[in-house]
């Protein structure tokens, strides 16, 4: 009986000094937002008192502030000023970037991006504007308006994405836990909106490397397409479907069965390529396609005029 008051006790002793510490270590939801903002600016996390880094983003901005509003409803005004729905600061730069380049810079900062437009677009940065003033006079002069015409899109799950990787998979040198960098071949047009446009940037991981063996055994790799950036931020999940016909081999992957590799999934740990064969390499630029994992609403954008 000792015995067993002894284990329980123990047990207790054991979820309150290693099990508590746990839940006290997560972020909590203020800090995290405020963070996600700063990180979408200037790709960094800033120092400073909270309350000075709320008022660095709202002058960054140029954003006219209560200041007797409660910190959690100036930190839900930014993230919704700068990431959530039809004109927002993310929404505004990705237009402008797709509408004149065709390009997507959604991995790198406001700042960084916007800096960079200016300068291969009007040939000067106007750095004594707030970001707000200098995104808002560029959609005027692209769009010849200030608001977006956007509106919710829905991508349904099993939605067909043809993607271009950026990075070489190769089993004998690719490792475990690296990136992989593709991105969107093909405009993807719901209800006459881009809902995910050409260029859009995607990001994926090399989830297991299995080097090829001794005596002819083949390296194997199994990879997470991860998740594609649409215009508003939004992730897109991706993953693969085997077909279940075989009539048009483009349809199972253009360019994807190269020397011998065979590309099968998905294997259950998570939706993905297991790539077979010896020392076989899928090279940069090779196309592939693949599909929408659940369904995600995104801000669809149309070129027409505002109504």
């Amino acid at each position: 009986m000792f015995r067993k008051v002894t284990a329980s006790f123990l047990l207790v002793v054991f979820m309150v000094l290693f099990v508590q510490p746990v839940f006290a270590a997560e972020t909590p939801p203020l800090l995290q937002n405020l963070t996600d903002i700063e990180l979408a600016l200037w790709g960094a996390e800033r120092p400073g008192a909270l309350l000075k880094r709320i008022k660095d983003i709202e002058t960054e901005l140029g954003m006219q502030v209560n200041e007797s509003d409660t910190v959690f409803v100036r930190v839900e005004a930014l993230t919704n000023y700068v990431s959530r729905g039809p004109n927002s600061l993310m929404m505004k730069m990705s237009a402008i970037e797709w509408a004149i380049f065709r390009i997507q810079n959604s991995r790198l900062p406001l700042r960084t991006r916007l800096d960079k437009f200016e300068e291969q677009f009007t040939g000067e940065l106007k750095t004594s504007l707030s970001v707000t003033q200098r995104l808002e006079n560029l959609v005027g002069q692209i769009f010849a308006t200030d608001r977006l015409n956007a509106e919710p899109v829905e991508l349904k799950a099993g939605t067909e994405v043809r993607i271009k990787l950026i990075t070489e998979l190769a089993t004998a040198t690719t490792k475990q836990d690296s990136e992989i960098e593709y991105y969107v071949a093909r405009d993807i047009i719901v209800d006459g909106r881009y809902a995910v446009p050409i260029g859009a940037q995607g990001l994926g991981t090399v989830l297991m490397v299995k080097k090829p063996g001794p005596f002819g055994q083949s390296g194997q790799m199994q990879i997470d397409l991860g998740s594609v950036t649409t215009f508003d931020g939004t992730k897109v999940p991706l993953t693969y479907t085997q077909p279940e016909t075989s009539t048009t081999s483009s349809e199972l992957a253009a360019g994807a069965s190269l020397s011998g590799m065979v590309l099968l999934g998905p294997l259950g740990l998570a939706a993905g390529y297991l790539i077979k064969g010896s020392s076989e390499v899928i090279p940069s630029g090779t196309e592939l396609v693949v599909h929408v994992k659940t369904d995600t609403t995104v801000q669809g954008l149309s070129f027409e005029p505002y109504n």
